[in-house]
Order: structure tokens, then C-alpha cells, then sequence
């Protein structure tokens, strides 16, 4: 006899921990991504920090502020990651930005985008007694 399970999404709004040294590993890194695995990817890539806090990135002597959730990387920096082509990079990029997944700042020296799903680290403060 089949049983029939239903899934019901009774956890929407809540994470799941992803160690950033997968996005490191050899493993991750192995061949062609999939959309589901660059889209994944780019969590991996995004500037992490407090949320009022920023860094100061050089890209060729341009110096480009970005922001906790932001990712600072070029299109062939992300098609040799993910073993696409630069154009395919671009449509893919300009199609989460069509579906509200990113927003895109700036496209030169090189693109800055926000994920728009992204939380940044919570500051944890712990009360003296």
C-alpha cells in the first residue's frame, strides 16, 4: 500500500544554516551549475555583515562601496565559477532582477546587485547583570 504525504510550507520565513566553507569546497565548485546552484551561489557570494555596516572593495583602482547582502563580482568571474558563457551570466542576472530576486546598482567596472531575499547577521547583545 502507497501512502500519500502531503507537504504543507508550515516554515516559510524561517532558514536553513548553510556552512559558507561549502561554497569553497572543491565539491560545490565541480562542473556546470544549475539556475537552482548559481542562484544559491550568489547567497554565498554576497558581502556578510551587520546590517549597518559596509566594506570598500577595489576593483581596478575604482573603489565601489557595497553592502551586507550585496554581491561585487564581474560577469566573467561568475561564468568561470559556474561554467557559463558571460552573455548567459547576463540574461540570467537580468532575469532575477525581471522576478524581484536582485536589484541591480551598477553594471560597470563591474556589477553590484543586492539579493533582495538576503538577511543580514544579527547583532547579538547580551545583558549585563
Amino acid at each position: 500500500m502507497t501512502k500519500k504525504i502531503t507537504l504543507h510550507n508550515n516554515n516559510a520565513g524561517l532558514f536553513k544554516r548553510v556552512p559558507k566553507s561549502l561554497f569553497s569546497d572543491p565539491l560545490w565548485a565541480y562542473g556546470k551549475f544549475s539556475k537552482k546552484e548559481a542562484y544559491l551561489d550568489l547567497f554565498g557570494l554576497a558581502f556578510d555583515a551587520d546590517e549597518d555596516k559596509h566594506a570598500i572593495v577595489d576593483v581596478r583602482g575604482y573603489f565601489i562601496k557595497i553592502y551586507p547582502g550585496e554581491v561585487a563580482r564581474g560577469y566573467r568571474f561568475l561564468s568561470e565559477r559556474w561554467g557559463w558563457s558571460k552573455k548567459t551570466v547576463g540574461r540570467f542576472l537580468d532575469n532575477l532582477e525581471e522576478i524581484g530576486r536582485i536589484k541591480i546598482r551598477t553594471k560597470k567596472p563591474l556589477t553590484v546587485f543586492k539579493l533582495v531575499n538576503y538577511v543580514p547577521r544579527l547583532s547579538i547583545k547580551v545583558n549585563e547583570k
